[in-house]
C-alpha cells in the first residue's frame, strides 16, 4: 500500500511535467508558427532548454518575450528564460 502511494507521487509529477511542455508547444506554434516535437523540450528551474538547430534556437530567441508571455498566461509553473 506504501509503494502504490510513492509511485503515485511520481505520476502526478510525470504529468506536471508532459503539462508544461505542451503549453510551451502551444505558446512557440501560436507565437511563431514554428511546430517543435515534445523531445526537444527540458523544462527545469525557470529555464526551457530547447534542443534543434541554430536557425530555430534564433528564431524562438528572436520571439522570446512574446512565448514567455504566452506561456506564463497559460500555466502554473513560470519560465524566465528560453535557452
Amino acid at each position: 500500500m506504501h509503494i502504490g502511494g510513492f509511485l503515485e507521487k511520481f505520476l502526478h509529477l510525470e504529468d506536471k511535467r508532459n503539462e508544461s511542455r505542451n503549453i510551451f508547444i502551444e505558446s512557440v506554434e501560436k507565437t511563431t508558427n514554428i511546430k517543435i516535437k515534445e523531445n526537444q523540450i527540458m523544462i527545469s528551474s525557470g529555464t526551457a532548454t530547447i534542443t534543434g538547430s541554430p536557425a530555430l534556437k534564433n528564431e524562438l530567441f528572436i520571439n522570446r518575450e512574446k512565448i514567455l508571455n504566452y506561456f506564463n498566461s497559460k500555466s502554473k509553473e513560470k519560465i524566465e528564460n528560453i535557452r
